[in-house]
């Protein structure tokens, strides 16, 4: 009689749990079976002028004769000058290195996209390395726009809302992400907007994304990034690394429920500036 009941239990056990859908860790990435090779050429060239105004920058100086040194102001020398505006914070030719939060080093980011064209490729070596320059008004909502871009069209490192992220909101309790990919540029303080970006380009699915979200401490030479939300409030910002299939930098707005959704404990990440000749 007791084993009967003991068949009858085991028997309830199993049907609920096969009435039950098992529970599937989050998936951060399409399938690999839709990427393709982003259409693009790396970004070589020299910045431009029109590219330089277009980011805040000043224009290139231009070169000019020596003269010989007068002892005499002129009225124009003497004239009072006007104070010039300060510049916004560049650093040409900076490469990332990144960190995990107890110290231990990824190495420096690479000039390479992942197969679903965002960064997270890393390399031992500066030389090569994805090389960065901020600009914008202030210390902080700064652009970074990458001199050897792998993509020409998509030259700033902004962050790329997640394939699975329901919404582009960041929020205590809510696992919502983002990838740093090859973006254009987008207003400061303006919440992810939608168009092509590196990661559109090598999976064909849609990706909103924002560029100016970088700030740039240049005594520490840390480097931090904020997350804007779809009504303009900055909650919170975590970097995660996604060492597995993904090998991509992630942000989010709230660490444990990403790595509880992923099934996956994702390191936390620091990045520096380490500025290069």
């Amino acid at each position: 009689m007791r084993f009967a009941l003991n068949l009858i239990a085991a028997l309830a056990v199993a049907t609920t749990a096969l009435a039950q859908p098992s529970r599937r860790a989050l998936s951060l990435n399409p399938d690999a079976s839709v990427v393709h090779p982003i259409d693009d050429v790396p970004n070589t060239g020299p910045i431009t002028n029109a590219k330089r105004f277009a980011m805040h920058l000043p224009p290139i100086t231009p070169r000019t004769l020596r003269r010989p040194h007068s002892r005499t102001p002129t009225r124009v020398h003497g004239a009072p000058r006007s104070e010039s505006s300060p510049l916004p914070p560049s650093v040409a030719k900076c490469n990332i290195l990144a960190k995990t939060a107890d110290g231990n080093s990824l190495g420096f980011v690479a000039a390479a996209f992942n197969k679903y064209g965002e960064y997270g490729l890393f390399q031992g070596s500066p030389d090569g390395a994805l090389e960065v320059m901020f600009t914008g008004v202030s210390g902080s909502r700064l652009d970074m726009y990458a001199n050897n871009s792998p993509s020409t069209s998509h030259p700033f490192v902004g962050a790329i809302s997640g394939f699975s992220a329901p919404d582009d909101d960041f929020s205590h309790g809510s696992w919502n992400y983002a990838f740093l990919g090859g973006v254009s540029q987008t207003p400061p303080g303006s919440g992810a907007v939608a168009g092509e970006n590196t990661f559109v380009m090598a999976t064909g699915f849609d990706g909103n994304y924002q560029s100016a979200i970088w700030s740039y401490d240049s005594t520490s030479q840390a480097i931090a990034a904020q997350w804007i939300n779809v009504d303009g409030s900055a909650p919170s910002t975590y970097m995660l690394y996604a060492n597995d299939v993904n090998q991509g930098i992630l942000l989010t707005g709230d660490k444990d429920a990403l790595r509880t959704a992923a099934e996956v404990d994702y390191p936390e990440i620091t990045l520096t500036c380490v500025p290069c000749n």
